[in-house]
């Protein structure tokens, strides 16, 4: 059975629009908290390591009891990158 490459190559596909965005993250984390803004300091990190855009791809979850959030991947590209760096740290982790 062939591997499926999850690797993202040079950018992630063109990132969601703001409604659509809206309307997925109310879809798949309707009932969390979460923001469409993400953290700057998380994006020029995700940006460092991947060198792709997380823009449109993720949004910022705040899991109950947590004030620091976590990325929260809104398609598959925005996924399987995350997969790639290791899976979601909390937003105080992102400064190493």
């Amino acid at each position: 059975m062939a591997e499926i490459d999850t690797k993202p190559r040079g950018a992630l596909t063109p990132r969601l629009d703001p409604e659509t965005v809206e309307r997925v993250a109310a879809r798949v984390f309707g009932g969390m908290t979460y923001d469409y803004a993400l953290p700057i300091e998380w994006l020029r990190r995700f940006e460092k390591l991947t060198g792709l855009d997380p823009r449109g791809h993720f949004v910022w979850l705040y899991p109950k009891g947590s004030m620091a959030g976590i990325p929260g991947p809104i398609t598959v590209e925005g996924l399987a990158a995350l997969v790639n760096l290791g899976g979601p740290r909390l937003y105080s982790d992102t400064s190493r």
